[in-house]
């Protein structure tokens, strides 16, 4: 992102995750991370789901990412982000797999998690 991913912590968990959505909680060890924070860094996450489709009844993988201007204030020091997979046409709940990223991201420093 534009820095401090590496004071972050807490993204390793999916929170109301569902066939079409999940969120994710931000949250930052050193400095509060209000909404506009990481909007301002640019953060965004990469995400894929793996699944079954709703058509044929075969494995389906869908990836996609967030707008980074989409952070929200959760509490201090907190923030989260809805993903929406609606496109996807996923049948149950799939496995989601995320990163963040940013405009200024680095190499694999990635933030990982999944569900």
């Amino acid at each position: 992102g534009g820095g401090s991913q590496y004071v972050q912590s807490g993204l390793s968990s999916i929170y109301n995750q569902g066939e079409k959505s999940f969120r994710i909680y931000f949250d930052a060890q050193r400095e509060t991370m209000r909404g506009w924070v990481a909007n301002a860094r640019r953060y965004k996450i990469e995400w894929c789901g793996v699944g079954k489709s709703k058509g044929p009844k075969v494995p389906s993988v869908c990836c996609g990412n967030t707008d980074p201007n989409n952070w929200h204030y959760y509490t201090w020091g907190q923030s989260y982000i809805d993903l929406d997979a609606t496109a996807c046409e996923m049948k149950g709940t799939p496995v989601w797999n995320f990163g963040i990223t940013g405009y200024k991201q680095i190499g694999p420093q990635k933030i990982q998690g999944s569900s």
